[in-house]
């Protein structure tokens, strides 16, 4: 009981210094007549602070200033990592932010310290809202990441028999899986994703993340744990990949996967890194088929592209 006490204690100490230094660092900024708003981000913001923690913030500064963008101060012996962003740069970004991104995070958990402009306070509680469709971009990349990290556990733990390597890959996958379950409680994943979905859905996490830590890495055991991840992921993959099967849907005709990536790359604004479509092959969910494709546009080789046909009817007729 006292050494919770003096562990709580010293946590009150540690986050005061942190805010001191943090309120003259402030002040400071505040005698720049160019400096419009300082937005604090990371784990003082929402969190508790370590001892050898950094600061994160962002400064907005008018239009006609220079700074470079990324820029390292310290106050009482504590660095303070600085984004410096011109005020239609901010602008820009925030309106052009993904919701579940790292920006969206930042800003949505992000505390504005002080403002000469009082647009800037309103684009900040407007990152507070997960849009439907940047939901769904979101789910879709998290699905593709984590069965991407699935293939590479997979592989290391039954191919190459690296059972650290697999290891490795596993826990990647996890921390996408930990994205999910935020994205469909209607959260923000943070930077601490894996503590949030612990708190969502404690009984799954506790055995793929906290047990998986602590148990003795074989194959047996983390065989268990894989199966696992694989059970999860199938429980709602229908929902992550309905934005590929919406386009294909409304396209009623193959596109290749190149296309079907153009696609949301497009409504995302962002690439989607890994972006997999053969689950939904493996599912029987959509056809797969090949289309002829010259590799360059002057050159005479055709070669075959996989291209995909969806039809409703393959999972409301029950072949899910």
């Amino acid at each position: 009981m006292c050494e919770q006490r003096n562990i709580e204690e010293r946590k009150t100490q540690i986050r005061e210094r942190y805010l001191r230094a943090l309120d003259v660092f402030v002040e400071k900024t505040k005698q720049d007549p160019y400096v419009i708003a300082v937005i604090l981000g990371g784990s003082l913001a929402y969190y508790d602070v370590g001892e050898d923690s950094n600061l994160d913030t962002l400064i907005i500064i008018r239009d006609d200033a220079d700074s470079s963008n990324f820029r390292t101060f310290t106050e009482d012996g504590i660095s303070i990592d600085a984004l410096v962003l011109k005020r239609d740069d901010f602008k820009r970004r925030m309106e052009g932010i993904l919701q579940g991104s790292f920006f969206h995070s930042f800003f949505s958990k992000g505390r504005l310290l002080y403002t000469r402009d009082e647009s800037i306070r309103e684009y900040i509680e407007e990152s507070n809202y997960f849009g439907e469709q940047d939901r769904a971009i979101q789910l879709l990349n998290s699905y593709s990441g984590a069965f991407y990290f699935l293939y590479k556990t997979r592989k290391f733990l039954y191919i190459i028999g690296d059972i650290y390597g697999s290891y490795s890959f596993y826990m990647e996958m996890v921390r996408l899986l930990a994205i999910i379950e935020v994205i469909f409680s209607e959260q923000i994943p943070l930077r601490e994703v894996i503590q949030q979905a612990l708190k969502l859905n404690p009984t799954f996490f506790e055995n793929v993340f906290v047990k998986a830590s602590e148990m003795e890495k074989t194959v047996e055991n983390l065989d268990e744990r894989i199966k696992e991840c694989e059970n999860y992921l199938d429980e709602r993959m229908l929902e992550a990949y309905q934005p590929i099967l919406d386009y294909l849907e409304e396209a009623g005709e193959p596109r290749t996967h190149q296309e079907i990536k153009d696609h949301i790359t497009s409504v995302a604004g962002q690439t989607i890194p890994f972006l997999n479509t053969r689950e939904l092959v493996r599912r029987g969910w959509v056809l797969e088929t090949t289309i002829e494709r010259r590799l360059t546009s002057r050159g005479k080789p055709i070669l075959e592209e996989p291209a995909y046909l969806y039809d409703p009817a393959m999972i409301e007729g029950g072949e899910v």
